[in-house]
């Protein structure tokens, strides 16, 4: 009997335009078709993992108990990266192992990692360059009729780390990384929002601390605790990307102030 509360969420950069995400919901609804889907995103950056990896970590802590997460970015589609089944204390995940799942797995150390490995459970004669409909669908579709989790495949015991590491500390000297951008050219970091302090990003040092992204005078770079709990930079009415020059990627660096 399908579980009519059950949730299955897609992640892809596959766009709107195409047929891609129609197609991973009809392979998902022929095997469930009282589950319910939730299109996550699909317009992650093509191939960007590290723009999936943020949204992912950002966004699933919102959504209840036992759902499921699909996620397709995946530019090694069809060479011999495996797909990773994640369950967690409270979800579970299915994505290519290219670190897609990093930040899920810094979070969730004691989380089960399998790979998915039992083709039972996978469309037949599954393509070379759609593993997202032809395997991960249907997997994610079983698991929401309940099947067990070890039915997907053996264990994993190792796997590509998130995009970018965890931050460094060094007494008052903390270093991370600009880990996204957003639609608004804000600057996420990987700094956690508690700490203060000065922020060097470049060539540019930003001592300034608001509470909204209107703080701030025109054009003057600003901190802000961002609502996923990390360290920001804004501009008011502006791009901080495009006035401080900074990409995904760019280290950062924040001195602490004593308290």
């Amino acid at each position: 009997m399908p579980l009519s509360n059950s949730i299955i969420t897609l992640t892809t950069d596959f766009g709107v335009r195409d047929g891609f995400p129609a197609a991973m919901h009809g392979v998902v609804l022929s095997i469930n078709p009282r589950v319910r889907i939730v299109d996550l995103c699909h317009a992650i950056r093509p191939g960007d993992i590290a723009h999936g990896a943020y949204i992912l970590a950002t966004v699933i802590p919102y959504f209840p108990k036992e759902t499921i997460h699909a996620a397709v970015i995946d530019p090694g589609v069809g060479t011999e990266r495996h797909i990773l089944a994640v369950r967690t204390q409270d979800q579970t995940f299915i994505a290519p192992d290219n670190g897609l799942l990093g930040y899920i797995l810094q979070q969730n150390p004691d989380a089960e990692v399998r790979h998915l490995e039992n083709p039972k459970l996978w469309l037949e004669k599954p393509s070379f360059t759609f593993h997202g409909r032809d395997i991960m669908a249907p997997v994610a579709a079983h698991l929401s009729l309940g099947i067990p989790f070890f039915e997907v495949g053996p264990v994993a015991n190792s796997w590509e780390p998130a995009p970018f590491p965890p931050v460094k500390k060094k007494q008052e000297h903390i270093q991370g990384y600009v880990i996204h951008i957003d639609h608004f050219g804000n600057l996420i970091t990987n700094i956690p929002g508690e700490y203060t302090g000065t922020l060097t990003i470049g060539d540019h040092q930003i001592e300034t601390r608001a509470r909204t992204f209107s703080g701030g005078a025109p054009g003057e770079p600003v901190i802000v605790m961002g609502s996923s709990g990390w360290l920001e930079v804004a501009v008011k009415n502006d791009s901080a990307a495009n006035l401080l020059k900074v990409s995904v990627g760019d280290t950062v660096n924040l001195k602490v102030s004593k308290t």
